[in-house]
C-alpha cells in the first residue's frame, strides 16, 4: 500500500466514522472492499474516496487539495447528485478510466447479497438495477471468449460471480461462484465465457438489450 492509498484510507475512515452500510457494518467496509478489487494504485485511492462527497460533508475542493486533480475528477464523476437520472450518471462514469474502474468494482461489491443477512424484495430489485448499470459500463469491452483489453481476469470474475448464476455443471452457484485460484488460465477464460453468456441471456430476458458480441 503506497503512501497516497494509506492517506486516502485514513481520510475516508475519518469522514465515514459512525456510518454503516446496508448490512449494518461500519461503512468503511465497503470502500475498502471496492479498493481491494482494484490493482491500479490511482484507482484504489479513488475507490477509498468514492462516496465521501456523496455521503459526507466533504467537498470536491477538499478532495482536490488533498489528492490532486485526477482523483478529484474521478470522485466528481462517481458522485451521484440529486435530480440526476441514475443511468445517465452511470453512463457519464464511462468517460473517465479511473472512475469507470472504480464504479465496476463498486457495483460488484454492491451486488453481493451475501453481505446482507436477510435480503428483502427491495434488495433484489436494487441488484437488477446494478446489473443494468454493469452492462452499460462493460458493453463492447468483454469479448465472447471472456477476454478483455481493459479488464483483468480477476476483475471480470469478481463481477461475474456476483450475478449468482447457475449452470448445468453446478460450478457457478451461490457462494461457490467466487474466484477460484486453482483454475488454470484456460479454465478461467472458459468460466468467464460461460458466465458472460448467461449474464447476457439474463439481461436480454430483463429487457436490457443485447451487448456487443463482436
Amino acid at each position: 500500500m503506497n503512501d497516497l492509498v494509506k492517506k486516502a484510507d485514513a481520510f475516508a475512515a475519518k469522514v465515514h466514522e459512525g456510518q454503516t452500510d446496508k448490512a449494518g457494518l461500519p461503512y468503511m467496509t465497503h470502500p475498502r472492499a471496492v479498493a481491494a478489487m482494484i490493482e491500479d494504485e490511482t484507482a484504489k485511492v479513488a475507490a477509498l474516496l468514492h462516496d465521501t462527497v456523496e455521503d459526507t460533508d466533504v467537498t470536491l475542493e477538499e478532495i482536490r487539495a488533498e489528492f490532486g486533480d485526477e482523483i478529484a475528477a474521478a470522485v466528481d464523476l462517481l458522485t451521484h447528485r440529486p435530480g440526476v437520472d441514475y443511468f445517465e450518471y452511470v453512463a457519464g462514469v464511462k468517460n473517465d478510466p479511473v472512475a469507470w474502474r472504480v464504479k465496476l468494482a463498486d457495483l460488484t461489491h454492491n451486488m453481493d447479497l451475501s453481505r446482507i443477512p436477510a435480503p428483502t424484495d427491495a434488495d433484489f430489485a436494487r441488484i437488477e438495477k446494478y446489473k443494468k448499470a454493469y452492462a452499460i459500463l462493460t458493453e463492447g469491452l468483454v469479448r465472447p471468449d471472456g477476454t478483455s483489453d481493459v479488464l483483468t481476469e480477476r476483475e471480470i470474475l469478481h463481477a461475474a460471480s456476483q450475478f449468482r448464476l447457475n449452470d448445468d455443471s453446478g460450478i457457478i452457484s451461490g457462494k461457490e461462484s467466487g474466484y477460484d485460484h486453482s483454475l488454470t488460465p484456460e479454465e478461467s477464460r472458459e468460466r468467464i465465457r460461460r458466465m458472460r453468456e448467461e449474464i447476457l441471456k439474463r439481461l436480454e430476458e430483463l429487457g436490457y438489450g443485447k451487448a456487443d458480441k463482436k
